[in-house]
Formats: C-alpha cells, structure tokens, sequence
C-alpha cells in the first residue's frame, strides 16, 4: 500500500522532488496514488523501481530506454557493469529497500555478503556509512521497528569492524569517545571509534548518556590524546561539558566534534568534522 510522501521518496532514493514529478510527468517512472486533498503517495515497490532507474541513469544510461526494462533488467545490467562503486550503491538502496520492508534477515545477510565480497573495511566505508547517511541514522529516534532492526544490524558490523583491527602499539596516541547525557544515538560514534582505531590510536570508548562528572574522571584516570564526541543534526554542546567551546561554528548538519585533552585548562581546541568529510575520506584528525 502506498504511504511514503514525495519527500520521503527523494531522501531514500536519492532523486530530488523535481526530478521525480519531471520523470512522473514525461516518462511515467512513477505514478502515486493521490489522497483526496491530492498529495502523492508512493510504495515501496515503486522506491525500488525509481532507485534502479536513477542508479541506470548516473551511469549513462538514457532513461527513454531504461523506462522499458523491468526490475530483473535493471539489476541484471547493473550488476553486469562490474563496477565496485555501482555494485556498492546498488547494495545501498537494496538495504534501504530491506529496511523499509522491516525485513531483517535479509539486511543481516546482505550485510554479510558484502563483508565476504568487499571486506570489512570497505563494507563500513563505502556501504554502511552512505546507508547511514541515505536513511539518516545519525538519530535514530524512531520508533518505528524498521528503524530499530537496521541499527541493531549495523551496531554489530561496526562492532565487528572495530575488532578487526590490530590492537595499537604501546606508546599510539589514545582518544576517548562519548555521548553527551540524554544521549543514545551511537552509530557514529562507532564508526569514528573504527577510524581512530584504524590510524593506529588506541580508543577508549566510554559509551552513551555519559554525565559530565563521569567523563571528567575518565580524562583524569586515561588521560587521552584526544576526547571526542557526535552531535546529530541540530543538537547543540552542552555548557556541562566544558572542554568544548560553545561558540564553535557548527552547523546543523551531523558533525564529529574533537579536541586536544591538553588544552582543558587552557583554550579548547576544537575541530569539526561533518558527515560528507567522513563519506568523502577527508579525515584530517587533529
């Protein structure tokens, strides 16, 4: 049954609302239902399809012809181009297609298909992270079980992901990872805890909801290199957490915000680091 506005429809398919009335209007990619005061509804089925077209066309693919091809067509030609980076964005919407269905055994398994195909490490970066990014994770204050199920899945390969790394030398620089009291949302805490472990850092990862009393006393016992914590999009820096500057030009975008342990008792030292920087690569760890 359709239920997905147009607005919905675009965040998951990655098309922007003009594109899909353009493509509706010309080549019929997509007809929704329309409610009685004549807004668009859309299926999941028809996320599927428009996904797969938009996927075809990026990669060079005129949509007159893709209009004519059906589902397996579509999968068939893009899983024929033998290119990683189209396979990777293919996978990407079929999670996002498994998500909406609340089909958790097939994003367990496709999870584990592209550990086996790809690796861990590239099924973080190139698949994990952009579905984080397509679905917007960051706060995962849903309550609706589609959303719980696809974290769940993703905990565990990150998780996965952080044990796989080699343990750090004795003298590596260390960080201390946390979220602010109030706060549960940690997939992305993980995934900077996988990067920092993986340039060679050991991390202390102190977890979710963690008062400011406590973290005080976890700097003094590790004394890390570097403390770092995640604001999801809109969330502002607490004044209970001292060490970071409230004046800090962050926007309202998901962001990793880090600084020097060092400077606590002097002028903090604070960088932002935003979800696109993560997706593109451009890590510049302080």
């Amino acid at each position: 049954m359709p239920t997905m506005s147009i607005s919905q429809l675009s965040k998951l398919s990655g098309v922007s609302a003009g594109n899909i009335r353009m493509w509706e209007a010309r080549y019929r990619v997509v007809e929704p239902l329309r409610t009685s005061h004549n807004r668009r509804l859309y299926s999941i089925e028809q996320l599927e399809h428009l996904s797969h077209v938009a996927l075809l066309v990026k990669r060079g693919f005129k949509i007159s012809k893709v209009v004519g091809m059906n589902q397996f067509e579509m999968v068939e030609r893009l899983e024929r181009t033998n290119d990683p980076e189209t396979l990777q964005e293919l996978i990407v919407s079929r999670l996002v297609i498994q998500m909406a269905k609340c089909d958790i055994e097939s994003i367990e398994h496709t999870l584990d298909d592209c550990v086996l195909k790809f690796g861990i490490h590239i099924t973080l970066g190139s698949i994990v992270l952009p579905f984080i990014g397509r679905t917007e994770l960051f706060s995962y204050a849903s309550s609706e079980a589609d959303v719980h199920f696809a974290v769940t899945a993703l905990r565990r390969k990150l998780i996965l992901g952080i044990e796989s790394v080699p343990a750090p030398s004795v003298n590596a620089q260390s960080a201390l990872l946390f979220l602010q009291k109030g706060e549960h949302y940690d997939l992305m805490l993980l995934y900077t805890s996988y990067r920092f472990k993986q340039r060679g850092m050991k991390t202390y990862y102190l977890g979710t909801n963690v008062p400011a009393k406590s973290l005080h006393n976890a700097i003094e016992q590790k004394k890390p290199d570097l403390i770092c914590t995640y604001l999801c999009p809109g969330q502002k820096i607490s004044g209970d957490y001292f060490f970071l500057d409230k004046s800090a030009s962050i926007s309202g975008d998901a962001a990793i915000v880090y600084g020097k342990a060092e400077s606590l008792q002097t002028e903090p030292v604070i960088h932002v680091m935003y979800y696109a920087d993560l997706l593109s690569a451009k890590l510049e760890w302080a």
